[in-house]
């Protein structure tokens, strides 16, 4: 969408140039008829058709059927001289109005220019618009399983975004929401677990909460413990009385005695964890087990609470945060629940970041547009001194007495022209002698012989006349036949100024040679340089300007204007030739930065490496595109150090997905 707005822009500003240069033509021919070359050769082909007539007619041919068509209302001797004068007229209109004349040119010719491109614009509009509808359709063919009516993708790339945490929050809240059951659940087993254990034990369980009924178990538990230890050293003071009993009697009465005392506190004891008289130690053993049992679920309890607080703390704390956002930047949220709140508040920023985007790209164009202003201005007043610093080499008043100044200048320069020219004849006449000689050898002729010598040279002069007019009799005949048709005025007068012409052709011609050898010799040196510095610098960028284009453009072709100017064109894959102004934004971005690439590294084949930074160079360039691009940066990084700056988190995953991580170092800036 954005291409085809420009490509309407562009379009457009095609359709302004070409209304502006046709009112300038219309303006040039209402100031009067602008004579053209084509009428002046159209004229002229009118009156070599009437002297073909004439020279016909004097050849004795009937001529009378074409002597009609050629001018029905004259005879055929005066419309040849209708047709005559009115060449010499169309040529005095040309050379009157040469000015005009050749604006008018100008602006026919850029006129053409302009609608051949935009005829190109308007194919290549064509074109993306056809493109854009197939690629909406199969956008809308995507999302059709899902039910949905898609926005554009970089609205749904964000919808998908939030949809995305959107889950990832509800599935961690689900989460916690079980994980806060479970715990709950655990609890309440443990405290039924723990009241049937103690009741087991013959102990009544107090109504309270979990730790304090742990805290009656771990006394509980200590008794039997300390129980268990007696039991354990009587049992050891059995197994040592028994071992002396075959001693003594008395030693046996005694140890009769000491059982007897330890069962008597073997069932004090035992009465205490609630077990019969004849209890076995095993019985009193798995009691205990099942304590330490108790003991274990208390100690998982305790943690389940302490997660359990922790997740309300952390919910409690992101509603403060979400409270705190919405008082400071969205008063009208205020009544929302917290979690739409926030929804709200993501959506926000996000469309904050487009905004921020959209404005960063206005202030650079317009930074542009006052660059260009300022060049403007300062080549205005360049010219302004230049045109001062000629009036006061003229010794001028003003622009009007330098334009009277220049006409004398060129007066002058005919003269003296004329006297060269004349000087050159008398030294061709002087066969080689110069100037001085020839005047001291005129000192020494004696006047009186020089009738004699005159009339010898005559007679020499009218033998070579005699041969000269034997080899052009014909042409003689023939001026002899056209001076008795058109022998008047007129003929002397188009004669004086086809001498006038003839001259002023003669001095033209001059300073066409010295400007065309000078103009060959200074494109001789300009081509000299591009073949040494263009070719491979033009090579080097089109294979960056194809890699960034993923393959569309294929090379790089400098053509020439008519003026002579070279210019650049991007050529596709199938060959068709685009000048820069045709392209889109992205694709104008990738051939500079195509071109400012090769321009580096030729200059670090002969110099000092300095870094390269780039500040969002990628503004324009799609997924796939800016992939293309960091590898060439991935590349350039191995001859110096390349530094990229973007505030687009979806850059950042590109280069990491496009590039290894030996060329990768990300630095995140607060």
């Amino acid at each position: 969408a954005k291409a085809r707005t420009e490509l309407s822009r562009d379009l457009a500003r095609s359709d302004k140039d070409l209304l502006t240069c046709t009112e300038k033509i219309e303006a040039l021919r209402r100031e009067g008829d602008v004579p053209t070359v084509g009428e002046l050769d159209r004229r002229r082909g009118h009156r070599d058709r009437g002297w073909e007539l004439v020279r016909r007619t004097l050849e004795g041919v009937d001529t009378a059927e074409d002597a009609q068509r050629f001018d029905g209302d004259l005879p055929l001797a005066d419309a040849y001289e209708r047709a005559v004068r009115e060449v010499d007229a169309a040529a005095d209109a040309l050379r009157h109005a040469a000015d005009r004349v050749a604006r008018n040119e100008y602006l026919l010719g850029q006129l053409e220019r302009l609608e051949i491109e935009r005829q190109a614009r308007l194919d290549h509009l064509t074109r993306q618009e056809a493109a854009d509808e197939e690629t909406r359709k199969a956008w809308r063919e995507l999302w059709e399983p899902a039910g949905i009516v898609p926005l554009p993708p970089a609205e749904m790339r964000t919808w998908l975004e939030r949809h995305s945490r959107l889950l990832e929050r509800l599935e961690a809240y689900s989460e916690a929401k079980h994980q806060l059951v479970e715990q709950r659940a655990a609890e309440e087993s443990t405290r039924a677990a723990m009241r049937t254990a103690l009741e087991a034990l013959g102990e009544t369980a107090p109504a309270a909460d979990l730790i304090n009924l742990r805290q009656h178990a771990e006394r509980v538990v200590s008794d039997a413990a300390e129980q268990a230890h007696r039991r354990e050293a009587l049992v050891a003071q059995e197994e040592t009385h028994s071992g002396a009993l075959d001693k003594t009697q008395t030693e046996r009465d005694q140890v009769e005695r000491d059982l007897d005392m330890w069962r008597a506190d073997w069932d004090d004891a035992i009465r205490r964890l609630t077990l019969g008289p004849d209890a076995l130690p095993e019985e009193a053993e798995s009691l205990l087990e099942r304590i330490d049992e108790l003991e274990h679920n208390l100690d998982q309890r305790e943690a389940l609470g302490r997660r359990s607080f922790g997740i309300e703390r952390d919910a409690e704390k992101f509603g403060d945060k979400v409270n705190a956002l919405v008082s400071e930047c969205a008063t009208d949220l205020v009544e929302l629940r917290t979690a739409l709140a926030a929804e709200q508040l993501i959506q926000r920023f996000h469309e904050g970041q487009v905004e921020r985007t959209r404005r960063d790209a206005l202030d650079r164009e317009l930074a542009e547009r006052r660059e260009e202003l300022q060049d403007l201005e300062l080549r205005e007043r360049n010219a302004v001194g230049t045109l001062e610093r000629l009036i006061a080499t003229a010794r001028c008043k003003n622009a009007e007495s330098l334009e009277e100044s220049e006409r004398v200048s060129d007066r002058a320069r005919k003269l003296d022209a004329s006297i060269e020219e004349t000087r050159r004849q008398i030294l061709e006449l002087g066969v080689g002698a110069t100037v001085d000689a020839l005047r001291e050898q005129t000192d020494d002729v004696d006047l009186d012989t020089l009738p004699g010598h005159i009339a010898e040279t005559q007679r020499q002069l009218a033998e070579v006349e005699a041969e000269r007019s034997a080899l052009t009799e014909d042409i003689g005949g023939r001026k002899s036949q056209l001076a008795h048709m058109d022998g008047g005025p007129a003929a002397a007068e188009a004669a004086a100024r086809g001498q006038e012409q003839l001259a002023r052709v003669r001095e033209l011609a001059r300073q066409y040679a010295r400007f065309r050898l000078a103009a060959h010799l200074l494109e001789c040196e300009i081509e000299h340089y591009r073949k040494a510095n263009q070719g491979p610098l033009l090579k080097r960028a089109e294979e960056h300007f194809a890699q960034f284009t993923l393959g569309l453009y294929e090379r790089l072709s400098v053509d020439y204007d008519r003026d002579g100017r070279p210019h650049l064109l991007a050529v596709r894959d199938d060959g068709t030739q685009v000048p820069p102004q045709v392209l889109s934004d992205g694709e104008r971005d990738q051939l500079y930065l195509a071109l400012r690439i090769a321009g580096l590294e030729r200059h670090l084949d002969s110099n000092q490496p300095l870094p390269f930074v780039a500040d969002d160079v990628f503004v324009n360039f799609d997924d796939e595109r800016a992939a293309a691009g960091f590898k060439v940066l991935g590349t350039l990084s191995q001859r110096t150090q390349v530094v990229f700056f973007t505030h687009h988190s979806r850059l950042r995953d590109v280069a990491r997905e496009a590039l290894s991580d030996g060329l990768l170092a990300l630095h995140e800036l607060p």
